[in-house]
C-alpha cells in the first residue's frame, strides 16, 4: 500500500483502491460488469488502480476504515481522500465520478 502511495505522488496521478474479498457477491460481480465496461477501464487510465484483499490484508482494510464491501476510495497526490463509495456502483456512475475529480 505505501508503495502504492509512493508511485501514486512520483507519478502525478491520484490512487484508486478498490477494497474487495472474495465471499463478496457484489465485488465479484462489479468485477464480472462495472470494471470490464470500456468507460471504465478508459477513465481509470489516469488513475493508479490497486485491488486490495480486506481479508488479506486487514490492516489496511482498517486503516483506510473499510466498513463494508465493495469500497472504493480515490487518494490524491498528497494523500488525502477523495472520493469513497461503500457498495456496488455500476459503470456510468462510476465513469462520471473519476472524470469528474480533480486531477482525474
Amino acid at each position: 500500500m505505501a508503495s502504492a502511495v509512493g508511485q501514486a505522488q512520483a507519478t502525478g496521478k491520484l490512487l484508486f483502491i478498490d477494497f474487495t474479498a472474495e465471499w463478496c457477491g457484489a465485488c465479484q460481480k462489479m468485477e464480472a460488469t462495472t470494471f470490464k465496461d470500456p468507460t471504465v477501464i478508459s477513465a481509470l487510465q489516469r488513475y493508479l488502480f490497486i485491488k486490495v484483499d480486506a481479508d488479506l490484508y486487514p490492516s489496511a482494510a482498517q486503516h483506510f476504515k473499510v466498513v463494508g464491501m465493495p469500497t472504493l476510495v480515490v487518494l490524491g497526490s498528497s494523500g488525502q481522500e477523495l472520493y469513497r463509495q461503500v457498495g456496488p456502483i455500476g459503470a456510468a456512475e462510476l465513469t462520471q465520478k473519476l472524470l469528474s475529480l480533480p486531477g482525474g
